[in-house]
């Protein structure tokens, strides 16, 4: 789906530039970024432990965290949540 093409392209561009701005991907794919809001919700625990931060918009996870990647990037894939032992967890 469109919702399904917009989430991966925010998980790779995190993956590949440890950087999105999920507002602007969710624009161009003519969403509002308020349909992030359970993906940010599951994102809260990993920005208050310092893994990524916000920025307005801009997610960006620091170099440091950067093993962490798969982890923050999987807050945004809907197939995921509330799936319990369908593989392997990140960490």
């Amino acid at each position: 789906t469109r919702e399904d093409r917009m989430r991966a392209q925010i998980i790779e561009r995190i993956m590949c530039d440890f950087t999105v701005d999920y507002q602007k991907v969710a624009i161009e794919y003519g969403f509002s970024g308020k349909c992030l809001g359970g993906s940010l919700q599951r994102l809260q625990p990993m920005l208050n432990a310092g893994l990524a931060s916000i920025d307005g918009t801009q997610l960006t996870v620091p170099t440091r965290h950067r093993l962490m990647l798969r982890m923050v990037a999987s807050a945004f894939d809907d197939y995921l949540a509330g799936v319990e032992n369908r593989h392997s967890k990140a960490v």
